[in-house]
């Protein structure tokens, strides 16, 4: 996906339906919510000519979702918990999701 808010929506749309076709609807709104968040999240950090990965897996009854941003890994130390702190912060609402 690109690296832009729009591809949230796309994400929400691509994981219900991909949920749906393997009759998993049970656990759409859920993992519509978590793909929501991820890429929004991805896409702030990534440039904007970047791309984002999504993968969503279903194994033992549970959704397993992925995102790979373009961020490149801090050298410095600091910067890198800084940058750390910020990616946290910005996945507030999935971690209330997951914990739910």
């Amino acid at each position: 996906l690109p690296a832009a808010p729009r591809s949230a929506a796309i994400a929400r749309i691509a994981t219900a339906s991909a949920l749906r076709a393997h009759n998993l609807t049970p656990l759409t709104d859920s993992a519509v919510l978590a793909a929501s968040e991820l890429i929004a999240c991805a896409a702030k950090f990534s440039p904007p000519d970047a791309e984002i990965y999504l993968s969503l897996r279903h194994r033992d009854d549970a959704v397993r979702l992925v995102v790979y941003d373009a961020h490149p890994r801090h050298a410095n130390p600091r910067l890198a918990a800084a940058c750390d702190a910020r990616r946290r912060a910005a996945l507030r609402v999935l971690a209330c999701l997951v914990k739910a």
